[in-house]
């Protein structure tokens, strides 16, 4: 007990209470133990007021502790003045007995723990070792590993002072490839290390080893055949036996050849015109004659997009009440381009909303082939319920009209007329054959196209960490029962949702559990449930007998068993599938919200009504500002960073302006986390604020002053108006509330400040600009070197930090071509640098994936972003342009649409330094 005791904590008729956000252990019932307030001095802190005549006292640690024997109301209070009112309550004790400091620290001696080189297969396991090396608790507040694969076991959530404790890990080798580092965080009470990073390393070596582990064919933009190639290795002792056990399909041709007796394979897939529209997800399945990995799945992606490709292919615009469109100033702006991907150039003519209140601009990108349409909206605009369009007139004999929807997403009040029920995705395939896949059952009975004809089958997508999955599959199960005697065959297709992946032994678990006993396939990579737009789960496809699909539920609807029943009666009579209106609970149409003006609106106009108590007890309201000169609130939150700087600042003026009359009061707010009284108070003065608090948990009171962010200072002036408002952390706030307040003392009206322009945010490599560029040295992919000796050799060198499922880069690369075409021949180098960014890919699967988009850029692998970390590149794509001399000349970072320009003349610049 004496730990509790001497912590301050409260532990009342053997419930568990709360000190912080720390948890307090069970006690004896009817009493009520009063710690660490037991001393008070003229200064002292928050005490507790026993009820006469109940008290007596207890030993613990050889010290008496009085102890209300029976529960009754108890009144927080402070140190008494003669005159009735309470001192400001002092900082809780953060001292031990001898004056050090209270804080745990938290240390873990090894945080990286590296596997070695492991065979795929097993689940890799590893515990850290945490150590307190503080003297106060350390509370383990969040574990957070940075991918699905890695799992954190059962671990502490408190380690005592000078204790350890254990954080298990788990990774699943199985979707583990090559070289491979798995990054934790532990989130702590640690005021100097709050977050502590751990890391998992190792090399995941396969039996079987697939390079590049899947086929990207990219976007085909050509209208002829293409061809990738994949190159299989065999790891083992044994000669290696291949065949295939299921092709790509849908047109795709699929040949294995095998190079090295028993030792190497290639796959190579064609893909032939003509080619359908769209994105595709296949896969190549082999069978292998090595017992630990008996087949080997590689998928094949890609997309085709139609010869004139319009993007977005419909203009989408926000919810806008007509509140703030007389509050906004500024139009909207959207850009839709249109890309010829044939081989003959298409100009595009004309671009015309059918509203002329929408104005439009063309941007010519590349002449024939690539344009871009401003659409500007104005600010009062609404688009009307059947929306607007964008006409594209071009050229092309075959398309030579376009046409964009505009629609918007503003509510708008449904009548019985226009009520019908939204289609999802998938629904929109009813009445289509069913996508071309090809996949196995846990079995290995197949299912796809080719066993579709003659049979009625009922594919369900779901996931197993999906909750509407888990009440649908039971009622599904009740259907089976019944109809699976028919022919009719039932296959729940298991998906991944969230990035949460479960292997096969989970997922039969979970329907197992749920009771289902039709079939299984597990897609984890989710290459099945694209192809039927099923974007939610459940997604339930009935396909007839002729490989149509005949009918899609979606969700877990109220009526599932008896549409099914419905659905599949028809088709096994033969007959079209009834119309089955979807049952919905009807909807109150929704009135718009009016928006919560700025606090600056205020300014000049009498304070709206309000009142609220101090934590001394002190009333504040409209009636006691007459009472004092001037009174700040100064809207806060204890988690707000900015309030944590600001009020420091803020108690230098109260220290100097309080005895002048004015009144400061800081007014606690909510944002995000509800925090007691106490620790609001301790928050406050352990950054240096003695202002007095009031808190307002509910945010009752700050909304009532505009307060939409923290901190908002509000002055307001003895005759009941708001004198002035200041908002945020200001870099001249002493400078501006002493102005404020001297003119509020001498009767003078306010004086006017302009407000900052914001600087504009550095990012972390811009901050290298004009600095020497750090020493580096890497191989490329056509094996020559780039390192920082080479600068010298040429007028201006491009490092373009890059990461192959960076969608900005793949929008900024072909631009960046466009550039290294002319001036590459000037002497300026220009080397992508692949960087890794949550996906690891291999540098063969990294270069073609740019190399697919048109990209003949040098290409260096970055193995663990080493390189990058040394230039700052944070985010991708991170340009870093390098002078002759080896300094940074310039940074560009992001797809911006200028980069042609910009580059071009950062270049010419640096390329007339160096000849001058």
């Amino acid at each position: 007990m004496g730990r509790f005791l001497r912590k301050g904590r409260l532990i009342m008729n053997g419930t568990m209470l709360r000190h912080g956000s720390r948890r307090i252990g069970r006690k004896g019932a009817g009493t009520v133990v009063i710690a660490a307030m037991v001393a008070l001095s003229t200064s002292s802190a928050w005490a507790l007021k026993p009820p006469p005549g109940k008290v007596r006292t207890v030993k613990s640690d050889g010290q008496d502790i009085p102890v209300i024997a029976k529960m009754e109301k108890i009144k927080l209070i402070g140190d008494t003045k003669k005159d009735g009112s309470n001192k400001t309550p002092a900082k809780a004790p953060s001292t031990t007995k001898d004056g050090k400091k209270l804080r745990p620290v938290i240390k873990c001696e090894k945080p990286v723990h590296d596997f070695g080189t492991v065979w795929v297969g097993p689940v890799l396991r590893h515990t850290f070792i945490i150590k307190n090396e503080g003297n106060a608790p350390l509370e383990i507040t969040r574990v957070k590993p940075s991918c699905g694969c890695t799992i954190a076991g059962n671990y502490p959530r408190v380690i005592q002072p000078g204790e350890s404790g254990e954080f298990p890990f788990s990774v699943s080798s199985k979707r583990l490839h090559n070289r491979f580092e798995k990054g934790i965080t532990i989130t702590s009470t640690d005021p100097v290390t709050p977050t502590l990073r751990l890391r998992l390393r190792g090399e995941v070596k396969q039996y079987v080893d697939v390079s590049p582990p899947n086929i990207y064919f990219g976007k085909i933009t050509s209208n002829k055949p293409v061809e990738r190639v994949a190159t299989i290795t065999n790891n083992t002792e044994k000669p290696l036996e291949l065949k295939i056990k299921s092709e790509a399909g849908g047109g795709m041709e699929t040949e294995l050849k095998e190079v090295e007796k028993g030792q190497k394979y290639e796959l190579r897939v064609a893909y032939k015109p003509p080619f359908q529209t769209g994105i595709f997800r296949r896969q190549v399945i082999l069978e292998t004659n090595v017992d630990a990995q008996k087949t080997v799945t590689i998928n094949v992606r890609g997309s085709v997009p139609e010869r004139l490709e319009v993007s977005p292919a419909t203009v989408t615009l926000g919810a806008r009440s007509a509140l703030q469109n007389t509050q906004t100033t500024r139009p909207t702006i959207r850009i839709v381009r249109l890309t010829n991907y044939g081989e003959k150039p298409v100009r595009l003519l004309e671009a015309k909303a059918d509203d002329p209140k929408i104005q439009t601009k063309i941007s010519e990108q590349r002449p024939g082939k690539s344009y871009s349409v401003q659409i500007e909206i104005p600010p009062d605009y609404n688009v009307p319920p059947t929306g607007r369009k964008l006409v594209l007139k071009t050229d092309d004999p075959e398309k030579p009209t376009i046409e964009v929807p505009i629609r918007s997403l503003a509510a708008r009040t449904k009548t019985a007329a226009n009520n019908k029920p939204r289609r999802r995705p998938a629904e929109e395939l009813v009445g289509q054959m069913a996508p071309s896949f090809s996949a196995k059952t846990i079995e290995g009975k197949p299912v796809g196209t080719d066993t579709f004809k003659g049979k009625i089958t009922v594919l369900d997508f779901f996931a197993v960490n999906c909750p509407f999955c888990a009440r649908q599959i039971p009622r599904l199960e009740t259907v089976r029962k019944q109809y699976a005697s028919k022919g009719i065959r039932f296959v729940a297709i298991s998906q991944t949702l969230h990035g949460k992946r479960y292997d096969q032994q989970q997922a039969v678990d979970k329907l197992n559990t749920l009771g289902f006993k039709g079939e299984l396939v597990v897609d984890p990579d989710n290459t099945i449930g694209p192809l039927f737009k099923a974007v939610s789960y459940p997604t339930m496809v009935v396909i007839g007998k002729t490989g149509k699909i005949e009918a899609v539920n979606v969700g877990n609807v109220a009526d599932l068993e008896s549409r099914m029943k419905t659905q599949l009666d028809a088709l096994l009579a033969g007959k079209a599938i009834p119309k089955i209106e979807a049952k919905t609970a009807a909807r109150k149409p929704q009135q718009p919200q009016p928006r919560r003006g700025n606090p600056t609106d205020l300014v000049g106009k009498p304070a709206p009504k309000f009142s609220f108590t101090t934590l001394k007890g002190e009333t504040i309201n409209n009636d006691t500002l007459k009472k004092h000169p001037a009174t700040i609130i100064n809207v806060v939150a204890a988690n707000c960073p900015y309030c944590k700087k600001q009020t420091p600042r803020l108690e230098k003026i109260r220290q100097k302006y309080e005895a002048k009359g004015v009144k400061f009061v800081n007014l606690v707010q909510t944002m995000r986390k509800k925090f007691s009284s106490d620790e609001v108070v301790n928050i406050f003065q352990k950054v240096g604020s003695n202002i007095e608090i009031a808190h307002d948990p509910d945010n009752k009171v700050g909304p009532l002053f505009n307060a939409r962010g923290f901190p908002t200072m509000i002055v307001l002036g003895k005759s009941g108006k708001v004198e002035a408002v200041n908002v945020g952390n200001l870099a001249d706030l002493e400078k501006r509330v002493e102005a404020q307040l001297d003119a509020l003392l001498a009767g003078k009206p306010i004086p006017q400040f302009a407000t900052a322009p914001p600087k504009p945010r550095r990012r972390p490599a811009e901050e290298l600009v004009g600095k020497p560029a750090p020493a580096f040295k890497l191989a490329t992919y056509d094996g020559k070197t780039i390192s920082s000796d080479d600068f010298k050799n040429h007028p201006a060198t491009v490092l373009n930090f890059v990461a192959p499922n960076c969608g900005f880069c793949k929008r900024q690369v072909p631009n960046v071509e466009k550039v290294r075409a002319e001036y590459e021949a000037k002497g300026v180098r220009f080397v992508n640098v692949q960087q890794t960014m949550r996906k690891q890919y291999s540098k063969d699967e990294a270069y073609k994936i740019f190399k697919d988009i048109g990209s003949n850029l040098e290409f260096a692998p970055d193995a663990g972003n080493k390189v990058g970390r040394l230039y700052r590149a944070t985010s991708f794509p991170t340009m870093v342009v390098v002078d002759r001399n080896g300094k940074i000349a310039h940074v560009n970072i992001g797809a911006k649409p200028n980069i042609e320009a910009v580059l071009r003349n950062q270049l010419d610049a640096l390329i007339k330094k160096a000849g001058s």
